[in-house]
């Protein structure tokens, strides 16, 4: 419930952006346009403010903690179809700093430039690359397997490459008989 309260403040924070931009440039869009976002965003208000009213939550966890503690996970739970770069490396420590790492980058600072120097940005680049995808992978194989009851059959139609059936297999098990 936190996090669905995390989101909607976001989007509360996303459309004051849209309602200033709207004051400060009202001509610049049609008035149906205006009096259709002012509308939205007082039911998305009151809704919001209702729901804070009736629903006590607690602040999530940050999302440098959310990473870590995923990537700690699937260190726990090597997938089954990892070809030994999880299982030989690890994930977490790769993960957190590609989080550390974007987020310098995305925030502009000026540390992060040391680290783009002399082809050292290529290397950064590839290991982003290969966290991702294995984060990408293993949360794929993880929902699949929460969508299935253990021992659950692969869909007909499912579109879940073949070599991640024995991590999702595994993997549902284990979220089952816990």
């Amino acid at each position: 419930m936190s996090e669905d309260m995390e989101q909607l403040e976001q989007q509360r924070r996303f459309l004051l952006i849209g309602e200033e931009d709207e004051a400060a440039n009202a001509t610049r869009y049609p008035q149906h346009l205006l009096t259709m976002n002012a509308e939205h965003r007082r039911k998305f208000n009151k809704m919001l403010t209702d729901a804070k009213a009736a629903y006590t939550f607690a602040k999530p966890p940050s999302f440098t903690k959310m990473i870590r503690e995923s990537a700690e996970w699937v260190d726990a739970h090597v997938p089954a179809h990892d070809t030994g770069e999880i299982a030989d490396h690890g994930l977490e420590y790769p993960a957190r700093s590609l989080y550390s790492n974007g987020s310098g980058f995305i925030h502009g600072y000026k540390w992060m430039v040391d680290y783009g120097r002399n082809g050292v940005v290529f290397t950064m680049i590839a290991d982003a690359l290969a966290v991702t995808l294995n984060m990408v992978e293993c949360a794929v194989c993880l929902f699949e397997a929460a969508t299935r009851a253990p021992g659950g059959a692969r869909p007909e139609e499912s579109y879940l490459p073949e070599r991640f059936e024995p991590t999702v297999a595994a993997w549902s098990k284990e979220l089952f008989s816990s």
